[in-house]
């Protein structure tokens, strides 16, 4: 149920972001945990400053459809504010009289006035009174009342979820509190750190090992008495998670933003670095610092992470704002010997050496072309490459996938990726920790393709997250690693699915038949048959979100794939030509180019979708939805929208679209596909761009 809940919180972020409204306050930058003020466009990766910025004056960042940020306007309705904190679509103000008062989207309660009804002008939250700090996280804020203890609202990965304000659990003398994502940490009188939600803890608040004497914290870092700074990364949680270290080369730091950005003694600024996912068999070093340039005299700083990018601002002692980006760079120290660095690009970056593909696939992290002889190259993720080669720091752009030199088709999921051999084999490779390989070893990965065992007649390919299904020769299709068969569990080699006798199209755990319907087994050991769809042609699903079929009349008819196998009675859709499905979102291709979309969260529980075109766009001949949604036109050039705080939307900044944008620098795209952070494109000569973030760079 929580991997649900984070899921639509993330979807509701970049498909929604818009709503948002960003208070920024000088002097309340402190204690600010997601600062979305990172979403008005392209800011440099060294300070810039916001001029007509006093140290009294309250701003909204107000977006616009077109151009992101209209400019700065007054909150109304607020006085006596003392500070100021961000969430993903919802801001909250602390005022004087130690009340609290929220606005923006309440979809998880994070207004918390008691309803779910988003507000544009601030609201108080309920019942909370002597509140002396905030900070939020993606959907939930916390507020630190007077006698230590902290009350919260919203939706943080707890059990206890509140429209209302609730306390937390064993907090009862803290001095400060950060929030970050969807990981909260409470500073203690005695210097001790807790934290709960989604990062270490889990729920209740779990004490971090070895941070006895710290003076400031964020999720992930605390400074302690003597000025140092010691980290412990807080994404796995439990048991497994690494004690503490000192960052290098920092002994007086003053105080610290909720996104890990420090403050030293004489005023500078020091960023630590993304810092990755912890993982018990592996040591980050502990030197994740760079110091921001030509900024000193800085008195308070707020900080936003976006999977590795940070969009960070500081107050200056004379009452103006700076703001940066920051990311590992071309150019500055790698810090760590598993981790490669990530790479961001605004704008298309060509695939080096690639002029012949046929055909490109995007998954999370890494992506994948076939190429003209039958060879496939990769891009992205290390483990995902199939070169043989396990080495973070070689030279970037894509490597050639050995033993494949046969091949028809290439599908890529998270971390793994799968050939179709024109004989009918077919090979995988990368990561296998549920079984996605298929060649029944339980390796945890290979970095060479490996055959899937006992399919040597498939048809058709679909890798998803962590599972690859195959149709056979005779109609039939075989699935292997999570879930593969319907029910839970992983499983290492090949299951046939029960009841599919002639698939002709395949998407994930759902299949059309030759008669035209359509079975699911999604979370039943046997296909269920979709009711109402007889004469589907293709199929467009994935996980946690919506399943469509394309009818052969031109009408699509779309279902929760985890809910009943009924669809609505669909958007309304006459005359589509193509179809393709996000987490909440899905687009169609019409006839004559157009394209249209819809939201699972426009539906109601019938799923009674009802599609809006997107605007500007004609002549589409490719679509594909991800965190953005993009569009291949017959002029060669290509229009993204949505989520862009990884520059997927090619068009040069990091805000995002409510509208189509046209990615700059293409002029002959033949088809389009969006990844996890990313988007990459085939051109007609058979080279291929990217743009977004991908680790590391393809080219």
């Amino acid at each position: 149920m929580n991997k649900r809940r984070r899921g639509r919180s993330r979807a509701t972020r970049y498909a929604l972001c818009g709503f948002v409204l960003v208070l920024l306050v000088a002097g309340a930058c402190t204690n600010s945990g997601n600062d979305t003020s990172g979403d008005d466009g392209p800011v440099e990766s060294g300070p810039t400053t916001t001029e007509g910025v006093p140290d009294t004056t309250a701003l909204e960042a107000a977006e616009d459809d077109s151009t992101g940020v209209s400019g700065p306007v007054e909150v109304a309705g607020l006085s006596g504010v003392t500070s100021v904190t961000a969430g993903t679509s919802h801001s909250c103000a602390l005022l004087s009289d130690g009340s609290v008062s929220c606005w923006g989207r309440n979809v998880s309660g994070q207004l918390g006035d008691g309803t779910r009804v988003d507000s544009s002008v601030p609201v108080p939250v309920s019942g909370l009174s002597g509140a002396s700090a905030l900070a939020s996280g993606d959907d939930y804020s916390c507020a630190l009342l007077s006698g230590g203890t902290v009350s919260c609202w919203g939706y943080m990965g707890l059990d206890q979820d509140g429209d209302v304000p609730f306390d937390v659990e064993g907090i009862t003398n803290a001095t400060a509190i950060a929030a970050e994502g969807g990981s909260s940490c409470a500073l203690l009188a005695d210097g001790t750190v807790s934290c709960w939600g989604t990062g270490i803890g889990r729920g209740a608040p779990t004490q971090i090992d070895g941070i006895a004497d710290a003076t400031a914290i964020s999720t992930q870092c605390a400074v302690l008495v003597d000025g140092t700074v010691s980290c412990w990364g807080g994404s796995t949680g439990g048991e497994n998670d690494p004690e503490p270290f000192s960052v290098k080369g920092i002994s007086d730091a003053a105080t610290m933003s909720g996104g890990d950005c420090v403050i030293l003694g004489d005023g500078t600024v020091v960023c630590l670095e993304s810092m990755p996912e912890f993982d018990s068999h592996f040591k980050l070093q502990s030197d994740l610092q760079s110091v921001v340039e030509s900024l000193d005299g800085v008195t308070a700083i707020s900080t936003a992470w976006d999977d590795g990018r940070n969009k960070t601002c500081g107050l200056l002692a004379d009452g103006t704002v700076s703001c940066w980006k920051g990311e590992l760079r071309e150019g500055e120290p790698r810090s760590d010997t598993h981790f490669p660095r990530t790479h961001v690009f605004s704008e298309p970056v060509a695939v080096e050496d690639i002029t012949d593909a046929t055909a490109v696939a995007t998954g999370i992290a890494h992506a994948c072309a076939l190429r003209e002889a039958g060879v496939v190259s990769c891009w992205g993720a290390v483990e995902g490459l199939g070169d043989g080669s396990w080495e973070p720091d070689r030279p970037a752009g894509p490597k050639k996938v050995q033993q494949i030199t046969d091949a028809t088709a290439v599908s890529v999921g998270d971390g793994h990726a799968c050939a179709l051999m024109a004989d009918g084999a077919v090979s995988c490779w990368g990561d296998n920790t549920s079984g996605q390989l298929g060649n029944g070893t339980g390796e945890p990965f290979s970095l060479v393709p490996v055959p899937v065992e006992g399919i040597t007649d498939a048809t058709a390919i679909a890798a998803a997250a962590r599972r690859t299904c195959a149709i056979r020769e005779a109609g039939t299709v075989s699935c292997w690693g999570e879930a593969a068969g319907g029910t839970p569990g992983e499983s290492p080699t090949p299951v046939s699915v029960n009841g599919i006798p002639d698939a002709t199209a395949i998407s994930d755990l759902c299949a059309v038949v030759e008669s035209g319907t359509v079975g699911c087994w999604a979370e039943t050991p046997y296909p269920v048959t979709v009711r109402g769809v007889a004469d589907a042609t293709t199929i467009s699903s994935t996980d946690f979100g919506p399943a469509c079929a394309l009818l052969a009349d031109g009408t699509v008819s779309c279902w929760h794939r985890n809910g009943p196998a009924t669809p609505g009675r669909g958007p309304g859709i006459t005359d589509a030509t193509a179809i393709s499905t996000g987490l909440d979102r899905v687009c169609a291709i019409l006839d004559g180019g157009a394209v249209s979309c819809w939201d699972e969260e426009d539906s109601s529980a019938r799923f009674d979708w009802k599609a809006r075109p997107a605007s500007g766009i004609s002549n589409a001949v490719s679509i594909s939805v991800g965190p953005a949604s993009c569009a291949a036109v017959s002029d060669g050039t290509v229009s993204c929208w949505g989520w862009n705080g990884r520059g997927q939307l090619g068009d040069g900044t990091f805000a995002p679209r409510l509208t189509p944008v046209t990615v700059h620098g293409l002029h002959e795209a033949v088809t389009v596909s969006t990844g996890g952070g990313y988007s990459c494109a085939l051109l007609a000569d058979g080279a291929v761009s990217c743009w977004g973030q991908m680790t590391p760079r393809p080219g």
